[in-house]
């Protein structure tokens, strides 16, 4: 079981998210997902339960940390392939909306 981030990719500021560039964090599970979270000191309300790529959108500096953590990097398109697989899809129970426990 592992975690995973992205590239890297500009993103527009809004009130909601004062950054130029962010990436996701995705899990093969929930608890992994929601420890690394933790540890980072990503609030829950972060989390996006996303029918198809549950995840947390992170900043460079988190990205760093979550790589110096152990999360591996992946291709955004990698990271799809990932969320197509029957393990990844029953690990999240991705036929219903995902929430946080």
């Amino acid at each position: 079981m592992s975690v995973y981030v992205d590239t890297m990719r500009p993103t527009r500021k809004t009130s909601s998210w004062p950054f130029i560039a962010s990436c996701h964090m995705v899990a093969d599970t929930q608890v992994e997902l929601f420890e690394i979270a933790e540890n980072l000191g990503l609030l829950d309300r972060w989390f996006q339960s996303h029918r198809t790529l549950p995840h947390y959108d992170l900043t460079t500096n988190k990205r760093r940390q979550a790589i110096q953590r152990g999360a591996q990097i992946k291709t955004p398109k990698e990271l799809i392939q990932l969320s197509r697989t029957e393990e990844f899809r029953r690990n999240w129970n991705l036929n219903p909306t995902v929430a946080k426990p």
